[in-house]
């Protein structure tokens, strides 16, 4: 996922959104992918959401994607926000990268806010500047609001922020982040990180 990669199983796109497009609702739907974590397989994708667009996000149930979320190319000046829900068993439980099936993304945010993410398989949260992003485009994910991630068993990563590119502000979660051997793990990107309950992580 997020190189060069198209995916095969998928519960809802939202592309291609632009030139003040009336707001987009995506609400209080349950999807569930019976072949678990099945390659390039996303629950919701949200691609190409341009300049003076809004799209809400929120309350969504999500299991057995490689991604939860998947979040590319989204420059809009209305940060794209997914609020409360569930996503379990999935390898990400979301992930925003600034390559992706068609190329470089322009720079761009997200936000995450009060979202549960159980049991992932790879990271909680994957914020990546790809290798193989050619526009200097950075991404950048904020994870606010009790976000909950976690898994029982110390493996993993609950936030993996990864390449220069990339980075992350995890700020008022107090439902907490743990199980993981790293709770957030920042690999050559950069992160703010304050009033979280981070704990049990090997």
């Amino acid at each position: 996922t997020g190189d060069n990669t198209y995916t095969d199983v998928g519960g809802i796109l939202a592309n291609n959104l632009y030139q003040n497009a009336s707001t987009w609702d995506v609400s209080n739907n349950t999807m569930t992918n019976t072949s678990i974590e099945s390659a390039y397989s996303r629950g919701i994708t949200l691609w190409s959401i341009q300049t003076n667009v809004a799209i809400t996000v929120a309350s969504n149930t999500i299991d057995g994607f490689e991604s939860g979320y998947f979040l590319w190319n989204c420059p809009t000046t209305s940060t794209a926000t997914i609020s409360g829900g569930t996503v379990t068993q999935s390898s990400y439980g979301a992930y925003a990268t600034n390559y992706d099936y068609y190329g470089d993304a322009a720079s761009s945010s997200y936000i995450l806010s009060g979202v549960t993410i159980t049991n992932p398989t790879v990271a909680g949260v994957f914020v990546q500047d790809s290798s193989s992003n050619t526009n200097l485009a950075t991404v950048s994910v904020s994870v606010l609001n009790d976000c909950e991630i976690t898994r029982t068993d110390k493996t993993r990563r609950g936030i993996y922020v990864r390449g220069a590119d990339a980075s992350a502000i995890v700020n008022g979660n107090d439902a907490s982040i743990n199980g993981f051997a790293i709770g957030i793990d920042v690999d050559g990107g950069s992160a703010t990180i304050e009033n979280n309950h981070i704990y049990d992580n090997g």
